[in-house]
């Protein structure tokens, strides 16, 4: 058995709870004023068993304007949706904006449930309502879903709407039981005799009795004391469920709508986000650093967006974004997202999560857009790779939060990785191969500086020395031993000094040619290395410590003699002066380079301060 979730949508009084109680016998309408209003105003929930031996929870969500932060929060869990529209009355703008809503979500099955046909009596006005419906949904994961005629009051269809469900849940990917637990909550309460009890839906892994989970973003370790779905008192809840867990040790007040419960090591709250954001076609336009309501599972925030390839969003175009939240989430790698305008309140896109735990980020530099683009479409492994080389160094534990997955899959990604030679790990921490050359031959630097300026005092001390580097202990004993290990160090007990190296100045004046030789299109530290087939370890070393001394300076990920960018900007600036501003590919002609090299270092120039973009043209800072 597989349990999935089953989302009703759309525009109000169209009939969505009446069509849960017909399948189910259970009124998702718990509220008096819900049932006096006539009119759903929260989630409301019931279950139902398929004929194939699945399961699904039913979250009947509100179809009212002033309740869609209701709507997102029961939206977001769902597997399968049925899209309710009037037979009486046909699409209308909340029937537009849940579809929408649901689109952004990546929902991927569903049906349409064409309701109230018993108040049509005109047959060709259905077919009508019908080409309607195909023609809106027409490119849609809806196009080719079945349409129910049912009528609540009579009876008619039900079966085939159940039918129609069972045959859609085989469609939907069931929810991984193997993950790590995760259960946002959509509703707190107290029950007398019980204490306190959230309800939600439990996204991923299973919940047992008796089990300590973490509160966020509260960072409180909670303990389950029993579990229920549905009325029935379960030892253990499994991922697709509707789940209430009675908590042990906390008090209703200290929740609320948004909080999540969490196998503990996997999450942690986070208020910044890298995202892949899309507007709606209908959508206005989306200004940099504008604010907007941030909806993400269960919880609702604000939130400012700092557009990174531009100054303004377009309607229907799909761009990379950095959300800044006033309020902090619990988010994962590809997790969905939905933004709203403030005024006038209305959904204006939505987005997946490239990155729960992003640094700042530069707008309009291509290295970032190039590492953000590669990380949303990146497989497991080279997705812990970049994550690896962008710190730098990291602890191991720490990778569980950007891939939040079972111990042993994430094992097996590190495995792979030592094995093909990319990082090293050092007791706890894992390391990025070009970040232990970089520490390893800024040491070596230290070192030669040091020996220079005290001569008859040639030593450091380890501490200081790790210290300057700003480095763990264990990855200091491992820089130490490998370059005793090559005879490049004399340890003495906790003080170092540099051994003499024959015949690094020759190779360093080799290395500085090389750069000198090719100015705009650099070579790479390894592909120098393998000019000196007999020293290919020192000259590496060598592009490092140049880097260190900022004799070669890193953009992006190439390397530039600083005479090379002295050169670049005298050519640039006189073609400037002469002919006006220029594309990329104009300087591109200008250097005798390429554009892998031109446009991280144009980019570096505009942070400079020596150029600036207009249009697609860069001229001169006056």
């Amino acid at each position: 058995m597989s349990f999935y979730i089953v989302g009703t949508a759309g525009h109000i009084d169209h009939g969505k709870s009446s069509l849960v109680k017909a399948l189910t016998g259970v009124d998702p309408d718990r509220f008096a004023e819900e049932k006096r209003r006539g009119m759903t105003i929260d989630l409301g929930f019931a279950h139902l068993p398929l004929p194939s031996g699945n399961e699904i929870g039913f979250v009947d969500v509100p179809g009212h304007e002033k309740f869609i932060r209701n709507m997102l929060a029961g939206a977001a869990g769902i597997d399968v949706v049925i899209l309710v529209v009037a037979a009486d009355e046909g699409i209308m703008p909340q029937t537009q904006e849940h579809f929408e809503i649901l689109n952004l979500l990546g929902v991927k099955t569903g049906l349409i449930a064409l309701t109230k046909v018993d108040l049509v009596e005109d047959a060709i006005w259905l077919e009508l309502i019908e080409t309607e419906l195909r023609e809106e949904l027409k490119n849609s994961f809806l196009a080719d879903a079945p349409i129910i005629r049912f009528s609540a009051k009579t009876g008619q269809g039900k079966e085939e709407l159940i039918k129609a469900l069972d045959n859609a849940v085989k469609q939907a990917e069931p929810k991984k039981t193997n993950l790590p637990a995760r259960f946002p909550v959509d509703w707190v309460f107290s029950k007398p005799g019980f204490g306190t009890v959230v309800r939600g839906t439990l996204w991923e892994g299973e919940v047992y009795v008796d089990q300590q989970l973490l509160l966020l973003p509260q960072n409180e370790i909670i303990r389950v004391r029993g579990i229920q779905s549905f009325g029935q008192s379960l030892n253990k809840g499994i991922a697709g469920q509707r789940l209430a867990l009675n908590l042990a040790s906390i008090t209703k007040q200290r929740l609320k709508r948004g909080d999540v419960l969490v196998e503990p090591g996997f999450y942690r709250p986070t208020s910044t986000i890298d995202s892949q954001l899309t507007l709606l076609p209908k959508a206005a336009k989306l200004r940099q650093g504008e604010e907007v309501l941030f909806y993400h599972g269960t919880k609702e925030t604000t939130a400012k967006v700092r557009l990174l390839e531009t100054d303004e969003a377009r309607p229907g175009a799909t761009y990379l974004a950095q959300f800044r939240l006033t309020e902090p989430l619990v988010a994962r790698r590809g997790d969905h997202f939905i933004i709203r305008r403030t005024s006038p309140l209305r959904t204006i896109g939505g987005g997946s999560i490239i990155n729960p735990y992003p640094p700042p980020r530069h707008r309009f530099h291509q290295e970032v857009i190039s590492l953000l683009d590669l990380l949303s479409k990146a497989d497991d492994k080279t997705y812990c790779l970049e994550i690896i080389r962008e710190k730098g160094i990291m602890e191991k534990s720490e990778l569980n939060y950007y891939l939040v997955d079972s111990k042993e899959k994430i094992e097996e990604v590190i495995k792979s990785l030592l094995n093909e030679g990319k990082i090293l790990t050092v007791g706890h921490f894992l390391i990025f191969v070009d970040e232990f050359n970089a520490k390893l031959n800024t040491l070596l630097t230290l070192l030669e500086e040091n020996q220079k300026k005290n001569p008859a005092n040639p030593y450091l001390s380890k501490e200081s020395l790790r210290s300057s580097l700003k480095i763990a202990k264990p990855v200091m004993e491992k820089i130490i031993k490998k370059l005793e290990g090559e005879g490049k160090i004399e340890v003495s007990e906790e003080k170092i000094k540099l051994k003499k190296e024959e015949g690094m100045s020759e190779i360093r004046t080799k290395v500085e040619e090389i750069f000198l030789k090719n100015p705009f299109s650099p070579p790479s530290p390894q592909e120098v290395a393998a000019m000196f087939p007999a020293k290919q370890k020192e000259a590496e070393q060598m592009v490092y410590r140049l880097i260190y001394e900022k004799i070669l300076i890193k953009i992006g990920t190439c390397y530039f003699h600083r005479q090379a960018i002295e050169k670049a900007k005298i050519l640039i600036g006189e073609a400037i002066k002469k002919r006006g501003p220029l594309t990329p590919s104009e300087i591109k002609e200008l250097l005798s380079s390429t554009r892998k090299f031109v446009i991280p270092l144009l980019e570096y120039l505009d942070r400079q301060r020596f150029t600036r973009r207009v249009g697609e043209k860069r001229d001169l800072i006056k």
